[in-house]
């Protein structure tokens, strides 16, 4: 293209120390000029800031800043790789642990829908990833000079673990599950407290245990209640509810660790997915391809496709 002297502009910076001669672009190559300023290697898909302060170096035209923006929200390599820049946090449900046979037939009957837990989110099962959490740390505690003979450490944890009262509720896992503490080597080292009376036969002694245990659930049952509240009001506190429509094209976040590949230099996010169906407030049923198998992915896991 031949340059004419009405194709060139002045251009100042604020503080008025750099000036530029800008070209001014036709709108028919306003997107080659932005894949090159921006998409190539010498470009390094940086921001929006300095791919436009590039650009101003040398063009210019009307909705620059605009163009830019949208050039650099819609680039898929930057999407895979920065993702959000606010990740989508959904307000927090509350689930059981256990799910059978007999109360998914009792849950059919009574016509009540039950909630699941999602895949790939730990955060949906916390007190199984919780406990799982904690014996991890108390094995590594253990395991300081040698790791080959972790699991025969484990009935000994486990033991202190039953016999540690929870937070949420309160109460030692031994206490819930059996009415009475557990008798550990402190108490045979002490012995037995002098006033402490010994059911005279099994029928006062199952009669007690009953007792017992029915006063234990019921405080148990009040203090899960609260805390669950408790957690739940916390958690949405930062929650920002997001919506997706059946046939809505969406990232997926799904780190992968492969071999011989550095996790920092890989694509975190992974596109395009198209949202086949809404399960609940915080699940959908999205696919890659008509010939992939859908699967179910929690809302914090995805992110509006803005690309062609």
């Amino acid at each position: 293209m031949q340059l004419k002297d009405a194709d060139l502009q002045p251009w100042e910076a604020p503080d008025g120390l750099v000036k530029y001669w800008q070209l001014v672009v036709p709108k028919k190559l306003r997107s080659k000029i932005l894949n090159e300023s921006h998409n190539q290697i010498t470009s390094g898909h940086l921001g929006v800031k300095k791919t436009l302060s590039r650009l101003r170096q040398k063009f210019y035209w009307m909705g620059m800043r605009q163009d830019v923006e949208e050039w650099c929200q819609a680039c898929n390599v930057c999407c895979a790789k920065k993702g959000p820049k606010k990740r989508g946090c959904a307000p927090l449900q509350l689930y059981q642990s256990f799910k059978i046979a007999v109360f998914c037939e009792s849950c059919k009957l009574l016509g009540i829908k039950k909630t699941r837990t999602t895949p790939l989110r730990p955060q949906s099962d916390g007190m199984a990833e919780k406990f799982n959490w904690t014996l991890g740390q108390e094995l590594a505690k253990y395991c300081v000079e040698g790791q080959s003979e972790w699991d025969e450490k484990l009935p000994a944890l486990l033991m202190a673990y039953r016999s540690a009262a929870h937070e949420s509720t309160g109460y030692t896992p031994a206490k819930l599950m059996l009415g009475h503490e557990l008798c550990l080597p402190v108490d045979v080292l002490m012995g037995r407290p002098s006033g402490e009376e010994l059911p005279t036969d099994t029928s006062s002694y199952t009669k007690h245990l009953q007792e017992r245990l029915a006063e234990v659930h019921h405080q148990v049952r009040k203090s899960l209640r609260f805390s669950g509240e408790v957690m739940k009001s916390r958690y949405d506190a930062k929650a920002n509810e997001v919506n997706f429509q059946a046939g809505d094209n969406v990232w997926f976040y799904n780190p992968q660790r492969k071999k011989g590949q550095s996790p920092k230099l890989q694509s975190p996010w992974d596109g395009t997915y198209t949202v086949l169906d809404s399960l609940s407030d915080v699940t959908y049923l999205i696919r890659r391809s008509r010939k992939s198998r859908p699967m179910v992915v929690h809302v914090n896991r995805l992110w509006q496709y803005h690309g062609p």
